[in-house]
């Protein structure tokens, strides 16, 4: 959703020192650009620490963004929060979603619903519509309804984006989660899945599974087994693995399920 390109700002220094690290941080953004994030950690951090704080925050996040997608989430965490306390918006509100996107792949949902309302207040456009969007979401996971709603509402009124838009009306029908346990091109091998379903979870009092949804594509027509109603993520977390069901999707439940 962001993207890191153009983040060199003009920043007014003069003297070899300045040109060194700015070109450092250059040389870092291309390393970036060219999906060569141990060369980007490498040069950014060397960064990430000099006294001028305009360059620092810089060193911090491409420190912080490439240690992400090395898989080095300590130290993506401490950088991109350092990196949050730059003086520009777009730079500590693009820190700010960073985060928000770590803590969702650690099911940490309170502090990324936090870091996207964050990232939302000082980023403008389609990208604070994306961060309300994605506010939403782990509000939802949370089972914070209300608080979710609103944000989804603030993603609606600022987005500018079809795709999104259709997104975030679905998010908006959402009232809960469910386990998807199946997905077949045939509704009979999709019917002995409910019956089997049945019979594992009959005493764990999730509800009956139920075929409830059909989607379509080029190699044809899909029938889903869902089973359960939950009305956050961690319940349906719990459900699955009570069930034994590990491949089992996590999906959101609409209110016409």
């Amino acid at each position: 959703m962001w993207i890191v390109t153009g983040l060199l700002f003009a920043i007014g220094l003069s003297g070899c020192g300045a040109d060194h690290y700015r070109h450092q941080l250059q040389d870092a953004q291309k390393a970036f650009d060219q999906q060569n994030y141990a060369k980007t950690y490498r040069l950014a951090t060397g960064v990430a620490t000099v006294s001028n704080p305009d360059l620092s925050t810089q060193g911090q996040y491409l420190a912080g963004v490439s240690a992400r997608r090395l898989g080095n989430d300590k130290q993506a965490q401490q950088y991109l929060t350092d990196a949050t306390s730059s003086t520009d918006n777009a730079l500590a509100g693009d820190a700010w979603a960073e985060l928000g996107f770590l803590y969702n792949r650690k099911d940490q949902f309170r502090d990324a619903a936090i870091a996207f309302g964050n990232a939302a207040t000082r980023l403008a456009g389609q990208d604070r519509a994306n961060a309300y969007f994605q506010a939403g979401i782990a509000q939802q996971k949370l089972g914070f309804w209300p608080a979710a709603r609103s944000s989804l509402l603030l993603a609606r009124g600022y987005n500018r984006d079809a795709a999104i838009g259709k997104q975030i009306d679905n998010y908006l029908a959402t009232v809960g989660f469910t386990l998807q346990v199946g997905a077949y091109r045939s509704q009979t091998n999709a019917q002995h899945r409910v019956q089997d379903v049945a019979k594992r979870t009959q005493y764990l009092r999730v509800g009956l599974p139920q075929i409830t949804q059909t989607f379509s594509t080029n190699a044809g027509t899909y029938f889903r087994v869902h089973v359960g109603r939950f009305t956050d993520y961690a319940s349906a977390a719990h459900a699955q693995k009570q069930m034994g069901f590990t491949d089992a999707l996590i999906v959101p439940l609409s209110r016409n399920q």
